[in-house]
């Protein structure tokens, strides 16, 4: 799949003059400012027409189809076209020509017959109004991509993530996740074949604002974990993997799997969390950019204390990133190194979410400031919180949350609303 948003442009009725080519350029051209793929077609104007959309080339790749209502008595055409195309719809409709309320009439039509589709109504050339069709764009396209995502299962939750139980089949009917237990042997077969390797096209990756502070043997193993996880994940064609690297994965390999953060390639759950997993393959295809999944340290006033072992190169943004060796004081020596990758995350708005209960039917939301980070010993984050920081303790129901950059609330909100999961923003 494509990795930004792909709309389909339909305009919906007759073009019998310049006026109503400005109105199809004027959208065109402002979808055209944002990350997004444009596809417009011709306008639709006939019944004859609207059929001929169940072949178009690509159809599957779309993820939410713009319908353009450029004048009255349409309704039939727009609800035509949107079971043709069969995505996520957004009707846009004209404050001239009639082309309200035949749009209302097909918007009435769509919700009754189970669509995923919403009514805008403004000028052509409204910015705002193509801001909102991106917006459900990202959307659409992160519910897509999350119903063709595969996970991969290495290990088992450890005892004390009692609150980190899921049940898989409410996972693949919710998300459409699909998720398959990798075997143990399998992998260690595979890492074995690697560890003789050198670093090799690796190299570049450490040469990109990354700066290696750990000991030869203990970067020799870790690129060897990270290479055997990639191999598994393309033998089965996986998109992420739920590792459980603490405590069972890292006392066995004598290294903590986490130098995979350093390439981006793909997605990790920490400690074989498959909810916070999900969480952050959503919260990634909604903004960009990977999330972090970390433990809630601390809260102390309204600033949210977040640390893990490690976290996604991308986080930086361009600051460094270090492939650190040292370890929490706090949690004593371990009985080997490390090569984990700390990127400094900078300053800047924040989105956390978790999502709660075995079926994935509810989501604690918060959103924040962050104000530092250190990466002497972890990636240490201070988060400072815009709600109520007794309500974020009221529904802080489990050690791992999973941050995004940037304030994605109105998304994750859409998303879970489409999703039918509750949201809980404190």
């Amino acid at each position: 799949m494509n990795d930004k948003p792909r709309i389909c442009l339909v305009p919906i009725g007759r073009i019998s003059n310049d006026v109503f080519k400005r109105d199809i350029d004027n959208v065109e051209n402002l979808l055209r400012e944002f990350d997004v793929e444009l596809k417009k077609i011709d306008a639709i104007s006939n019944e004859l027409q609207a059929p001929q959309l169940r072949n178009l080339p690509e159809k599957e790749s779309y993820d939410l189809t713009l319908l353009l209502s450029l004048h009255g008595a349409t309704a039939h055409l727009q609800v035509s076209a949107a079971e043709c195309l069969e995505k996520p719809v957004v009707i846009w409709s004209l404050p001239k020509r009639f082309s309200f309320p035949t749009s209302a009439s097909a918007y009435g039509a769509l919700k009754e017959r189970g669509f995923w589709v919403t009514l805008l109504h403004g000028e052509s050339n409204d910015k705002k109004l193509a801001e909102e069709v991106v917006t459900l764009a990202r959307v659409a396209f992160a519910i897509h991509k999350l119903s063709k995502t595969r996970i991969g299962i290495l290990g088992s939750l450890p005892h004390y993530m009692l609150a980190s139980l899921y049940d898989s089949e409410a996972l693949e009917k919710r998300f459409g996740v699909k998720l398959k237990q990798l075997s143990h042997f399998e992998f260690m077969s595979i890492l074995k074949s690697f560890q003789l390797e050198k670093k090799g096209n690796i190299e570049q990756v450490l040469r990109e604002n990354v700066n290696v502070q750990t000991d030869e043997c203990s970067l020799s193993k870790g690129i060897a974990v990270h290479k055997a996880i990639k191999e598994i994940l393309c033998r089965y064609k996986l998109n992420a993997i739920a590792l459980g690297c603490h405590p069972d994965l890292e006392a066995e390999l004598q290294i903590n799997p986490c130098f995979g953060f350093v390439e981006d390639s793909y997605a990790i759950g920490c400690e074989c969390d498959v909810l916070s997993l999900i969480s952050a393959l959503f919260l990634k295809y909604l903004s960009g950019v990977s999330a972090w999944i970390t433990d809630i340290y601390s809260l102390e006033g309204d600033r949210l204390t977040l640390a893990h072992c490690a976290a996604a190169k991308s986080l930086a943004m361009g600051n460094e990133v270090i492939i650190s060796g040292k370890t929490q004081k706090e949690i004593g020596d371990r009985p080997h190194t490390l090569a984990e990758c700390r990127p400094k995350i900078p300053k800047g708005p924040a989105t956390l979410v978790r999502l709660l209960g075995k079926q994935a039917d509810r989501l604690h939301l918060t959103f924040g400031e962050i104000e530092s980070c250190d990466v002497e010993e972890q990636v240490k984050v201070t988060l400072r919180i815009q709600g109520n920081p007794k309500e974020f303790i009221r529904y802080a129901m489990g050690n791992h949350y999973t941050m995004a950059l940037g304030d994605l609330r109105e998304e994750v909100k859409i998303l879970c609303e489409r999703l039918n999961i509750k949201v809980i923003e404190t």
